[in-house]
């Protein structure tokens, strides 16, 4: 069952706020490390690009895997791609090292 809640809401962006800011920062201390000077200017802003590009797509698939399918289906797709998120930053970790 599907609740409708605006503190579930905030809590929810909340824990987001939370859990991207310190992979944010981590990005960029790498970032940092592997460009300069425009170079830099432009990792940056694809990065960003990518990440926003993301959050659209992520607006039309989980609806549409909650509507076609059910809402633990589009819970299990967006854990497939957070644990895909995992093992490529553990992949870049791995470089940066």
């Amino acid at each position: 069952m599907l609740t409708r809640s605006f503190e579930l809401a905030i809590f929810a962006k909340v824990l987001t706020g939370v859990g991207f800011n310190p992979v944010l920062t981590a990005v960029r201390v790498i970032m940092t490390k592997w460009f300069e000077g425009r170079e830099l200017g432009f990792a940056t802003n694809l990065n960003l690009a990518i990440a926003r590009l993301i959050v659209c797509l992520d607006g039309i698939i989980t609806p549409t895997l909650a509507d076609n399918y059910s809402l633990s289906a589009a819970f299990m797709g967006g854990l497939f791609f957070c644990l895909c998120s995992l093992v490529s930053t553990g992949f870049i970790l791995k470089l940066h090292n």
